[in-house]
Parts: structure tokens; sequence; C-alpha cells
């Protein structure tokens, strides 16, 4: 009898082996269907499903900006053609910058006479002393002691 047990679980996996296989194999015939289902749409230009795209982003209309390369690209300003290296020579280019450079001083001079002060930068030390000067008030070697965290 010892048999009788061990049969019934041999018979009991065939059959679920056997329904496994079997759905396995209706699975497969139907997506091989579709699969050639779709590749005949496809040969004949026809599509399944409509594919929603999202409207394009930032369109640009062709024709006006070849109408605005056509007629320079920017807006002509006298002031940035001064200023642009490939249109001047360059004894000239520098000389411009330099009476730039003038006129910015002159707006921070300006600035420093309205009462608006710049920010002092501390002074560099230029000798070993001073390099090794205390900056603060506490000993050599003392020791912090941090509460709370």
């Amino acid at each position: 009898m010892a048999m009788g047990p061990n049969m019934i679980k041999l018979q009991a996996q065939i059959k679920n082996n056997h329904t496994d296989i079997s759905t396995y194999l209706e699975d497969l015939k139907t997506w091989s269907e579709d699969a050639t289902a779709k590749e005949k749409n496809l040969k004949k230009g026809q599509t399944t499903k409509t594919a929603t795209v999202p409207p394009i982003r930032n369109k640009i209309d062709i024709e006006q900006s070849l109408k605005q390369k056509g007629k320079g690209g920017m807006p002509n300003v006298p002031e940035l053609e001064k200023y642009k290296r490939d249109n001047t020579a360059m004894p000239s280019y520098y000389a411009a910058w330099d009476k730039f450079a003038k006129q910015v001083d002159d707006c921070d001079d300006d600035a420093e006479e309205a009462g608006y002060v710049k920010p002092i930068t501390p002074k560099e030390p230029t000798t070993p002393a001073e390099m090794m000067a205390r900056t603060s008030g506490a000993a050599p070697n003392t020791s912090i002691v941090i509460k709370g965290g």
C-alpha cells in the first residue's frame, strides 16, 4: 500500500503539468495570432492603436524665424556693435573697453560720494611675527566644551 499515496501524488503532478502546458500553449497561440495581425496591419499602413502625442512645446514658426535671420536676427543697437570683437580692430576694441572701465569707476566714485561704503578687506600679514600673532584672547591649547548637541 505504500505505492498508493505516491501514485496519487504522481497522477496529480502529471495533471497539473498538463494544465500548465496547455495554458502556456494557448497563450502562445493567441500571441502569435496577434503578432501576425499587427504585422499585416503595419504592412498595409494601418495601426491597431492611435497614439496620442502631446502637443509640441515652444513651437517655432520656421517662416518667421527665417525672415528674422534674413534681417540680421538681433536688433541693431549701435552700443553693442561698438563692443563686438569681430567688427572692430584690436586697438579700438581695447580703447572702447578702457572707456567702459572708466565709466564704471566713475559710477563707483559717485556711489561713494552718495554714502555707499565699500566693504573693508582685511590686511594681509607681511612678516612672520604678524602671521604668528594671536587673533583672539584664547590661550594656546585651550579645549572647548560644546554643550547641548
